[in-house]
Formats: C-alpha cells, sequence, structure tokens
C-alpha cells in the first residue's frame, strides 16, 4: 500500500505509515479472533447437538426400558354412550361387565316465586317480605352448619352473600323472583340442607316440598270458620302431591278449618288441625304417608303448596314448591360387585370409568392390548433417532470450508448482508466435518442398534420386526443410517412391506416389549457411559466442553497480548514520529532565522 505523506512539517502521513508498520502483529491478533469465532460457532453447534442427544437419552430412551412403554391397553365399550373407559397399563385383558346404577348429583334448590312484592331486587329489604323481626335459619354442608341471620332491614342481596359465605352457591333471579342455591361440587358428601323457623324459609321461598308438612301457628281449631282467619269466598291456593296433577282449592262461604280438613283428605292427604290447648294457637300438619294400625307403612311422596301468598300466611300455611335436587354420589357394579364415587369417575383395577348415563342393561367392557399405541411409541423413538442420527451423518460428512475464515469487520463491509451469511454458513456447516468425538458417539448408536437378543429362545433383531436401514446405493446422502418400520404409511420407503411389527405386537407383545426394553437399556448405559463427567468434559455431555472452554481462555490470553503488544508498537512509533516532527520544526526555524541573518 502506498504511503501517504501527510505530517504537518514532514508532510508524511505518519497515521498510515504507523499502521503498515503494525499489520504484522495486528494479523497475529486477527489469526486468534478467528479462532475464538470459529471456536464459538463450534461450541453453538455442539450444544445443539448436545440437547438434542441427551434429550433422547434422558426422555425417550429412558422411557423405553420399562415394560410400561409396551404394556398399552385400549377397553372398548358395547354402548359408549353410557360410559366412557380408558385403560391403564395394570388393567387385565377380558371381558367385563358394567351397569350405572346413578350418576353423582349437586345439591340444587330452586326457590319457588316470591309472590305480593313488585320489584323484588337485591337491594330489596326482608320487611317487605314480611319478615318484621329477628330471625334465623341454617345452612349445613357436610358436617359443617353456619347461622343465615336476618331481620327487617336485612336485603335480598345480604341473604345471597350470607348463603356464598355459608359455603353453597346462591343467586337471585329478580325477573323469576326466586332464589336459586347449588352445593359448590358434585356428590353426597357437598349436598347442602336448609333448617331454621320454617315461617322465615316459606317466606324466602326457601322452604322445601316434603312428605311431611308442619304449618305454623293461628288462633284456630277444626270448628273455627275460616272467614275468622280473614279467608273470603273465592280465596284458593294450589296442592300438587307428587308428580300428581296440580289441583286447586277454593274456598265458598261459611266454610271451617274441618272443610279444608275434608278436602286433603279427598286429595289423599292425611291432614289435622293440632291445637295448644294453653294458647289457643294451632297448625295444620299434614302428610301423604300411609298408615295402618298407627304405624306408617309406607312413606309418601312430596307435598307441594302454593298460590296466593295472603291466603297461605292466612292458613298457616308456606309456599313449599321450592324443588330441591339432592347431591348424590355416582354407583356402579362392575361385575357384579357395587362401587361408589363422589363423582361420575371411577378408577377399579387400572381402568378409569366415566359413567355418563344411567344403564337398563348390562354393558360389556373389553380390554386388551393397545396395539397402535404401542406400535406409535416404537415408531416415534424411530423418528427422533433417524433425525439425530441423520444430522450426525451430515455434520461428519459436511463439504470442505478450507480457505474460509470468519471476516472481519473491514471484510463484512465489503460485502452485501446474504454474501455475509453465506460465507459464515459455509464455515459453520463444516466444523463438525471429520471429527473423531462425533464419529466415535454415532458409531457408538449405530453399533447399539444392530444388537441381536436371545427373548424365549428365538433370537431377535431390529431386522426380524421389520426395521431396518434402507438400500445403501438408493438412499440420499447421510440418510443411509436412518431405520425405516415395514408397512409404515408415513414411509415412501417402507410403506409397501408387510407390517411385521403391528403383527409382532398383537401376536406376542410380551416378546416385543422384553426386546425393546434390552435394547433401550444397551443404548441408555452406553449412551451414559459418554456422558460421564472426565476433566475433559462435564456431565450428561458427549463432547469435550471443558477442553473447548481452555480453549477459549487461551485465545482471550493471546488476543489481549497481542492487542497490548500492539498498543505498545503504536505508542512508540508515534512517540518515533512525534520526536522527528519536533526536530524538522526546530531546523526549519533556525534555517529562517539565518536566512534572516543573511539578508535571504
Amino acid at each position: 500500500m502506498p504511503i501517504k505523506l501527510s505530517g504537518m512539517v514532514s508532510g508524511l502521513d505518519t497515521d498510515a505509515i504507523i499502521k503498515e508498520l503494525v499489520a504484522s502483529y495486528n494479523q497475529k491478533t486477527e489469526k486468534y479472533e478467528k479462532g475464538k469465532t470459529k471456536l464459538e460457532w463450534k461450541q453453538e453447534a455442539w450444544k445443539e447437538l448436545n440437547t438434542k442427544i441427551y434429550d433422547l437419552y434422558s426422555k425417550t430412551i429412558s422411557n423405553m426400558r420399562f415394560s410400561s412403554a409396551y404394556s398399552k391397553k385400549k377397553t372398548s365399550v358395547s354402548d359408549e354412550t353410557k360410559a366412557s373407559v380408558v385403560a391403564g397399563n395394570s388393567s387385565v385383558k377380558g371381558t367385563q361387565t358394567l351397569e350405572v346404577k346413578k350418576l353423582a348429583a349437586s345439591g340444587y334448590l330452586t326457590g319457588s316465586e316470591i309472590k305480593g312484592v313488585n320489584d323484588l331486587s337485591s337491594e330489596t329489604a326482608l320487611r317487605e317480605l314480611g319478615i318484621a323481626s329477628e330471625t334465623e335459619f341454617y345452612v349445613r354442608v357436610g358436617e359443617n352448619e353456619e347461622k343465615i341471620s336476618l331481620g327487617p332491614d336485612t336485603t335480598i342481596g345480604d341473604v345471597v352473600k350470607q348463603l356464598k359465605n355459608a359455603g353453597v352457591d346462591a343467586n337471585f333471579d329478580e325477573t323469576n323472583k326466586r332464589f336459586f342455591i347449588n352445593s359448590t361440587d358434585i356428590g353426597a358428601a357437598r349436598d347442602f340442607k336448609l333448617t331454621g323457623d320454617w315461617n322465615t324459609l316459606g317466606k324466602l321461598g326457601l322452604m322445601e316440598a316434603s312428605n311431611y308438612v308442619y304449618g305454623y301457628g293461628i288462633m284456630a281449631d277444626e270448628n273455627s270458620a275460616l272467614s275468622s282467619l280473614g279467608i273470603s269466598k273465592g280465596d284458593s291456593f294450589t296442592v300438587q302431591v307428587g308428580d300428581g296433577e296440580k289441583k286447586t282449592i277454593t274456598f265458598g262461604e261459611n266454610e271451617t278449618m274441618q272443610d279444608l280438613l275434608d278436602k286433603f283428605k279427598a286429595m289423599g292427604i292425611t291432614a289435622t288441625m293440632n291445637v295448644n290447648g294453653d294458647t289457643g294457637n294451632g297448625y295444620l300438619e299434614l302428610t301423604s304417608d300411609t298408615f295402618e294400625g298407627g304405624n306408617r307403612t309406607k312413606i309418601g311422596e312430596d307435598i307441594k303448596i302454593g298460590g296466593d301468598e295472603q291466603t297461605l300466611m292466612r292458613l298457616g300455611l308456606y309456599n313449599s314448591e321450592a324443588v330441591k335436587i339432592d347431591g348424590a354420589d355416582a354407583e356402579i357394579r362392575l361385575n357384579g360387585a357395587t362401587f361408589t364415587s363422589n363423582s361420575n369417575n371411577f378408577s377399579i383395577n387400572g381402568l378409569t370409568i366415566t359413567a355418563k348415563e344411567v344403564t337398563t342393561s348390562v354393558v360389556n367392557l373389553v380390554t386388551d392390548t393397545d396395539v397402535d399405541a404401542v406400535y406409535n411409541n416404537i415408531k416415534d423413538f424411530f423418528k427422533q433417532y433417524n433425525e439425530i442420527i441423520n444430522e450426525m451423518d451430515s455434520l461428519y460428512n459436511a463439504d470442505s470450508a478450507k480457505g474460509y475464515e470468519p471476516l472481519t469487520d473491514e471484510e463484512k463491509e465489503a460485502l452485501s448482508e446474504k454474501e455475509v451469511e453465506k460465507w459464515e454458513e459455509k464455515i459453520k456447516k463444516s466444523l463438525l466435518r471429520r471429527d473423531t468425538t462425533l464419529n466415535s458417539v454415532a458409531s457408538m448408536l449405530k453399533s447399539t442398534m444392530l444388537s441381536t437378543y436371545e427373548i424365549n429362545g428365538n433370537t431377535m433383531s431390529l431386522a426380524s420386526l421389520g426395521i431396518k436401514t434402507g438400500n445403501y446405493f438408493t438412499m440420499k446422502d447421510n440418510e443411509k443410517n436412518a431405520f425405516h418400520i415395514d408397512g409404515d404409511p408415513d414411509d415412501s420407503t417402507s410403506v409397501n412391506n408387510d407390517d411385521k411389527l403391528k403383527a409382532a405386537i398383537a401376536a406376542d407383545p410380551e416378546s416385543v416389549s422384553e426386546f425393546f426394553t434390552k435394547l433401550a437399556n444397551d443404548l441408555y448405559s452406553n449412551l451414559g457411559e459418554r456422558m460421564k463427567s472426565t476433566t475433559l468434559s462435564s456431565a450428561f455431555t458427549v463432547y469435550n466442553d471443558k477442553q473447548m472452554n481452555t480453549e477459549m481462555s487461551q485465545y482471550d490470553a493471546q488476543i489481549k497480548k497481542w492487542e497490548k503488544y500492539v498498543s505498545d508498537q503504536e505508542e512508540f512509533w508515534y512517540k518515533k514520529f512525534t520526536a522527528m516532527e519536533k526536530a524538522l520544526a526546530q531546523l526549519q526555524s533556525s534555517t529562517s532565522a539565518l536566512s534572516g541573518l543573511l539578508g535571504g
């Protein structure tokens, strides 16, 4: 490179001269920097490959060492609308019988419509529902019981909050004027029950229908005229027993309490008026039970009473049209034995059974080897193995990148981004070319995969199961060591061959399991041996990462050394040229002075 003259006095380009003088030393620095860059790229290549090998080792191969990987079962259900079944590895092969007796259910209470008050909302005070004093009721969930405290100023919204705090879900539907309450989970253990003052529960529409109903106190007995209670001709209410027809009781003139009792009895309801002799207060007692000789012989159906709230209150009755569905456990019979669960799921002897619908006849469950699941498990292993072995062969057989070195910043500036990318990719692909460590690991894997084992008196290999490498002369480069499963619909190389693997799994799953567990154990052991920690490599690493780190430190030391040497040389030459410039300046000054004295 020509030297430019740019000195202040001398006219020399001192920067360019010094750059040329230290150029050989800079080349030394660049040499080590390029070496470090290639080592960094090589480390990255090994880390990426090692991650894939370790994943194969620690997950896939590790799992395949155990018979559970080949003990997959499946259960077919003769009527899948009634139940679904997932078979675990420990489930027993054969046919079993199933009956679904009951499904698990949540406790659910639909309150009766609260009548007589318009525009009910969460802000409505309970005094508007007729609650004029402090009162309470209880919510029992399992073994826990919580008190719900109410008063005239308590709002419907307050009731909902207290119910939720007591362990149930609750809501008030303003449109339908009803409370809706349900348990927080299915099963009998999470069911709930409301108990306490019937009058309060009735006014809230929370009184459940029952086969045994007590009214609350009124000043009346059997002979009392209903008009004395404020009952007028034409007043009415409804009565329903079980799922029977809802009937209306309408009052005429001059009727007595006895007339009402007779109307109940005509509906099949035993009705009596009990009177407290001290207070004169009486209350209606209703039941649909059947009695003979003073003993109850049959439990009756629920009695639902509804209709005009004022009429019911005057009679000391409450609206009992709230409908309660009890929380229940599911119940099934498997092979004649009864099992219960607080959900619709049952785990029995390796089967996970989900009950869907109550059965009216026996459902058959047939459990057998899940050939497809075992096959796919093996297929997934070979897919992962092939990807890794093909990559290792590609890296080992990569084209040479002789003459290619990492670019300096100045060299990159002279090229486009794509040109730089292609240049660096050429180097990166060749970094593990003919790498002895890579070849050693790949050879170990390949030789292990060719192992044969004695299984039940027969010699078995991958080839005997229809798993083998393709034709060496027709397979693509770097895919010659990949395995192909005969009959695999996803593999064009072997799709037309007879499917020996599936046939073997179906015919003798135990032998297939024993072969692959032995092969997997050998792979796991051999890879584990290669991954042991040494002075050159860390644990679970197949390449010499410690050695590379040492080499990286050596590069850093050499780069630092030569950078300092270049800096020292530059400083040395700058001092020399500075001294020269000063000397030339002094000489020029002296020459000018002498010229002046001589009259120049």
